[in-house]
């Protein structure tokens, strides 16, 4: 595989466990429905792909572990290359997720003892 820099590399950075699970899991459906599945699995066809052992995959799809960011940058290329809507739907969910997560918790971030409401300067508005 070639050496991801750039655009792909920066999302590894900020993909969820969660995330990176649901394009594993994706991936995975992919490689299971294409003819070579008849002969090797789908869990070995990434592993082979990625140059790291098969139990790492079947790790990563059974939740227990996630990609270091390295795989998981390999992970969003072969997910993107495979399936472009499925990949964005995936990467938006996640990227509302965290964008949520913070504001939930921007008073807790500012001070612990803010009150509930919290008026945003209009440079950040």
């Amino acid at each position: 595989m070639t050496q991801l820099t750039g655009y792909y590399s920066t999302l590894s950075e900020y993909t969820s466990r969660e995330a990176r699970f649901n394009l594993v899991l994706m991936v995975l459906a992919k490689y299971q429905d294409t003819e070579e599945e008849k002969a090797v699995s789908a869990t070995r066809q990434l592993a082979d792909q990625l140059h790291i052992s098969q139990r790492s995959v079947q790790r990563w799809a059974q939740g227990g572990i996630q990609s270091c960011n390295v795989n998981a940058e390999a992970i969003i290329y072969l997910a993107i290359l495979m399936d472009p809507a499925a990949t964005a739907k995936i990467l938006a969910q996640d990227l509302n997720q965290h964008r949520q997560q913070l504001l939930d918790n921007i008073p807790t971030y500012l001070h612990p003892k803010m009150p509930e409401t919290l008026e945003i300067p209009e440079v950040l508005a």
